[in-house]
């Protein structure tokens, strides 16, 4: 079970420390249905989740990362597609999932299966809005409900017991 006060505080100065250097992040998918849904991380998840701009990733990011406490624990894809870097403080690990526009103008990104089998997960493209957690304001997608159906589906307010984070997702495809 994740520590909700250590996973908010890790997650807020993360964005915090990405979006001031100008690497535009949000909250997103299990960290962000918990906050919107039930008000806190999700104690039954084992990470939290970042989204952000790959265009605006700065090579300073992850220095700012490391003097701030947080430790690199895997690069996956590349920086040209379907990028994931895993960071912890800690004890909680965090997912920063980078953004790119497909050739129709969606927005996606890619997660992995055992480190190797790529999926991808596509948006509508959103804006980003503000959402009040119990350490402060964080940005997170616009409207963050349509954000959170696109994923999980119109009954995304039921927690679901069964639930896979590469396969189970509406918007989810395995890349060949």
């Amino acid at each position: 079970m994740i520590n909700n006060e250590i996973a908010l505080r890790n997650t807020y100065d993360m964005l915090a420390l990405l979006n001031s250097g100008g690497c535009r992040s949000w909250v997103q998918d299990g960290t962000l249905l918990g906050l919107v849904r039930d008000g806190q991380v999700m104690r039954w998840d084992h990470d939290t989740d970042i989204g952000l701009w790959t265009p605006t990733w700065k090579p300073a990011c992850w220095s700012w990362l490391e003097n701030a406490g947080f430790t690199s624990h895997s690069v996956l894809g590349t920086e040209q597609s379907g990028w994931q870097q895993r960071w912890t403080r800690n004890g909680v690990k965090t997912d920063i999932f980078f953004y790119y526009t497909d050739d129709a103008g969606n927005y996606w990104h890619s997660a992995y299966l055992r480190n190797t089998v790529e999926y991808r997960f596509t948006y509508a493209p959103f804006k980003l809005t503000t959402i009040e957690t119990t350490t402060g304001s964080m940005p997170a997608p616009d409207p963050p409900e349509h954000f959170l159906e696109t994923k999980y589906g119109p009954d995304w307010r039921t927690p679901k017991r069964q639930w896979h984070f590469a396969t189970s997702p509406l918007n989810s495809t395995k890349v060949q």
